[in-house]
């Protein structure tokens, strides 16, 4: 039997990097990353030293090592079509950091399914910000303020921008989906109690870990295995935040 230690960065470099030292200190069988900002000299190393890594949505130029990858440019692609579906034209988007790949994969299937379907990608509506409830918030006033009538609907790159996003509208006494159409990403738990229920793409989180907990057992019983990247879809889940406009 294994046993779990979980560690958040809360996106800092230098904590990262102290529960990467404690992880050796304790040693552990392996480590499942989602890193900040690791190098690969650094990752490759703590695997000469028989460590096993493997990476969770972000690569690393370098690495010699399995990353587990969300489909993240298929999720993007699926909630801008979605609203196009319901005859929205122009959508707007609220998005990360652009230094993040997932965020660059959601942003693109966004732009590419509006071009594939001949809409225009208009950049006044791309909001970019930190993926999360406060941005949400401050992004969605920013955009009602300026371009009040320039949309109808908002794909935001996660459930907590959303979220945000949904009571900025609501305190302007705008109505979610009468107003404003909103899709989030991520499927979190408060996704589907929120007001209304947040339509949004999941991620196969529980396949995904499996996957690299797999991969770590494998490789403990084995040789290092080679560079892979494995992809897995997401789906969208439909509920109350997204109106069939004429």
């Amino acid at each position: 039997k294994y046993g779990l230690l979980v560690c958040s960065s809360k996106n800092s470099i230098t904590r990262e990097l102290s529960y990467i030292e404690l992880l050796e200190r304790q040693k552990v069988d392996g480590i499942i990353i989602s890193t900040v900002g690791l190098k690969a000299i650094k990752l490759n190393n703590l695997v000469k030293k028989g460590i096993p890594i493997v990476l969770m949505d972000r690569d690393v130029p370098g690495a010699d090592i399995p990353v587990m990858f969300t489909n993240n440019y298929l999720g993007g692609c699926q909630a801008t079509q979605y609203l196009i579906d319901l005859g929205h034209k122009k959508i707007a988007c609220i998005a990360g950091s652009m230094n993040t790949l997932s965020s660059i994969n959601r942003l693109k299937g966004y732009a590419d399914t509006l071009q594939k379907n001949a809409l225009e990608v208009d950049k006044k509506l791309i909001k970019e910000g930190k993926l999360i409830y406060k941005d949400g918030y401050k992004l969605m006033k920013e955009l009602a303020r300026k371009l009040s009538d320039g949309f109808t609907a908002v794909f935001c790159l996660n459930d907590l921008v959303a979220l945000g996003a949904m009571r900025a509208i609501q305190e302007d006494s705008k109505n979610i989906p009468s107003n404003y159409s909103i899709v989030g990403f991520d499927n979190i738990s408060f996704s589907s109690v929120s007001n209304p229920p947040l339509t949004t793409i999941a991620q196969p989180i529980k396949q995904i870990a499996q996957g690299a907990f797999r991969t770590i057992k494998r490789w403990k019983k084995q040789a290092l295995p080679k560079k892979e990247h494995r992809f897995w879809d997401t789906k969208l889940i439909v509920r109350e935040s997204c109106k069939e406009i004429s």
